[in-house]
């Protein structure tokens, strides 16, 4: 079975959320504060509702708070698992619903905020299946397991000698018997209790004692001691266990290295690698159990290259019916996601809300497209406020100059500008612009382009272009090209100039010839370059300089100042 649906209500800064999972690999991104840790914490708090070794609790400060200042008193929790097997649905039977002869198990968590004489006091109650009150035997919870690895987790402490180290849960999973347990342990004590030169120095040690202390007793009432190791426990010696890194060189010898003189970032594969140790072993053994394991920024202290071998293990590892959430802020990690495990979580007016690009209307091509066009740069649209789709490196050199020029700061709005390197627009424009809230990114979309007007009428495939408007995405066309729309805008003579610097024998007397000879001379890009630098570095060009209306309304619909 796998967590298919989870909703939220009123927990921290979520008012109502639903969000739809899939088997395996979940990878839920979003700028910072969009709710992704607040995600996390919601799942470990459902899924550890009736464990006795929870790491996580509710406070007062988890209720949400309205736009009014004014706390909720109850936070809801409701999650749906589908495709339970037979086994899983007897293991689980009190959370069990049948439709339509499709089995299901449904868990409802309520935590209710009381506030008795000043004093706040937090109450829960749980139930499952449909009927609310359906209780549920406490022995069911231990069939759901989880792993957490926080954002600022700490591989080094975590690795080291020290009680539930990550290392000794590996060994308690890996021998749970009780008395194979013990018999490991008095295996250890019976060896020592052989060592000779132990024996004679707790010989030595006793009568160093026994000596004095005749001296200090009366005679009749003499006291003596023997010295005895403290009984060996399993849970202890396994506690106790020291992982070191091993290097080897050419000659076939090998050197042992502290945790401490590693690097972060591989240290943080050495605990990675130890937890999931820690989850296969308990799957193979209780097969029927829930697991699942959480994982923020798993990107941290790795770089690219790693993040890559990570992220694809991690796949992997999904595929062992192991459910994996993982938070993330890294274009590479999006951008090496299939489509269908991303979650966009985005924050608009104050409500988190969800997006799962399964549920958005891509058809196969469409996902086929967008996964080969999503590069680490084209990625980053994702944890964007708002996006300019265009299709060239013009276009992409020179806007953020342009909102300059009209008192915008692009990277502090947010706003991301996308190279489509041609005029596939169609699986990126597909993101914003469902009628369905629930299928279309939250953020707004520009997409410029030209219409390659001939005989006054625009081609076709800008045609196809503004036919995809909607919703989000509004569409914005220069009259014939880039090129041409900047020369008839106003900037005649700066573009004239500029050109003939670069090329002091030509005549431009209009428009198309100077389209003409961009088209040409085949350098659109190192005149759309010379003419940024220009406009950053001579203020005079710069305020002399219009901008084209298309390009100031596209800027106006993603920064929402359309009405501006």
């Amino acid at each position: 079975m796998y967590l298919k649906n989870f909703h939220i209500k009123d927990f921290r800064c979520i008012s109502d959320l639903d969000i739809e999972f899939q088997k395996g690999l979940n990878v839920l991104i979003g700028e910072n504060n969009s709710g992704k840790t607040a995600v996390i914490d919601a799942l470990r708090l459902a899924l550890g509702i009736g464990s006795n070794h929870r790491e996580i609790y509710i406070d007062s400060d988890d209720f949400h708070i309205r736009p009014d200042g004014a706390k909720t008193d109850q936070i809801e929790y409701d999650l749906i698992f589908s495709e339970p097997t037979i086994e899983e649905q007897g293991v689980f039977f009190e959370l069990l619903v049948i439709k339509e002869n499709v089995a299901e198990l449904q868990l409802h968590i309520r935590y209710k905020l009381e506030n008795r004489n000043g004093i706040e006091r937090i109450k829960f109650v749980y139930w499952g299946g449909e009927n609310e009150g359906q209780s549920i035997v406490s022995e069911v919870f231990e069939f759901f397991y989880y792993v957490h690895l926080g954002a600022l987790r700490n591989a080094e402490k975590d690795l080291s000698p020290s009680r539930g180290n990550r290392t000794s849960q590996l060994f308690l999973k890996l021998l749970e018997d009780i008395n194979d347990q013990k018999k490991y342990a008095q295996d250890i004590q019976d060896k020592i209790d052989e060592l000779e030169n132990w024996k004679e120095l707790k010989k030595k040690a006793k009568n160093k004692v026994n000596e004095h202390l005749s001296k200090l007793t009366i005679v009749d009432s003499k006291q003596e001691i023997d010295i005895n190791y403290i009984p060996f426990e399993y849970k202890k010696i396994v506690e106790n266990l020291k992982m070191q890194l091993l290097q080897r060189f050419g000659n076939d010898s090998v050197q042992q290295f502290e945790i401490y003189q590693n690097g972060l970032g591989y240290n943080n594969l050495i605990y990675i690698s130890t937890v999931l140790g820690d989850i296969f072993e308990r799957k193979q053994r209780e097969k029927e159990s829930f697991i699942s394991l959480f994982i923020e920024e798993p990107e941290a202290h790795l770089h690219p290259q790693l993040q890559d071998i990570l992220f694809n293990f991690l796949k992997k590892t999904a595929e062992e019916k192991i459910q994996i959430f993982i938070t993330s802020h890294s274009p590479t990690v999006s951008a090496k996601s299939q489509l269908n495990s991303i979650i966009v979580l985005q924050k608009t007016d104050d409500n988190v809300s969800s997006v799962s690009l399964k549920e958005c209307n891509l058809n196969e091509p469409n996902q086929k497209k967008l996964e080969r066009f999503l590069d680490v740069t084209k990625a980053q649209l994702f944890f964007a406020k708002g996006v300019l789709l265009v299709e060239g490196i013009s276009e992409a050199l020179l806007i953020p100059t342009f909102s300059e020029i009209l008192g915008y700061d692009l990277d502090q709005s947010g706003i991301e500008i996308v190279n489509i390197n041609g005029v596939a627009f169609e699986p990126f424009a597909k993101l914003f612009n469902s009628i369905n809230e629930k299928e279309r990114l939250k953020s707004r979309c520009s997409i410029v382009t030209d219409d390659d007007c001939q005989n006054g009428s625009i081609s076709k495939r800008a045609g196809n272009a503004v036919s995809l408007k909607n919703a989000n995405l509004n569409v914005l066309l220069s009259k014939k090209t880039f090129e041409y729309e900047l020369f008839i805008t106003g900037n005649e003579e700066i573009l004239k100039n500029l050109y003939l610097e670069m090329h002091p024998r030509t005549i431009i007397a209009t428009a198309d010839d100077f389209i003409e000879k961009l088209e040409n001379n085949k350098d659109k890009a190192e005149f759309a370059q010379n003419l940024a630098y220009k406009l950053n570095s001579d203020q005079e060009t710069k305020l002399n300089f219009r901008v084209p209306k298309y390009i100031k309304d596209s800027l106006a619909w993603v920064l929402k100042k359309e009405n501006a």
